[in-house]
């Protein structure tokens, strides 16, 4: 099993290198849609989830829970780590 910091890198990772994302402009609390304009687009959270259930071998339904205009990084760390 993951322990959360393990969890946290590559949820972190996955942000940097997959979206348009500099780590230095990453930070856990700050909207999807801030981080990157482009996640106004459902395809990116698509894309996201894809990555997640992927990544963790499991099934995390961030379409139906995430709204990006409000939702951060750490609840998808919260999220996964119930799934996990």
């Amino acid at each position: 099993m993951l322990s959360a910091m393990d969890v946290h890198v590559l949820v972190k990772q996955m942000f940097v290198n997959n979206f348009n994302i500099e780590e230095s402009q990453f930070s856990w609390d700050v909207p999807l849609e801030q981080l990157d304009t482009d996640f106004k687009t459902l395809s990116y959270l698509v894309y996201l989830e894809q990555l997640i259930n992927s990544e963790f071998g499991t099934t995390v339904s961030i379409i139906e829970k995430i709204n990006s205009s409000v939702h951060t990084p750490k609840d998808i760390i919260n999220l996964i780590t119930r799934e996990i």
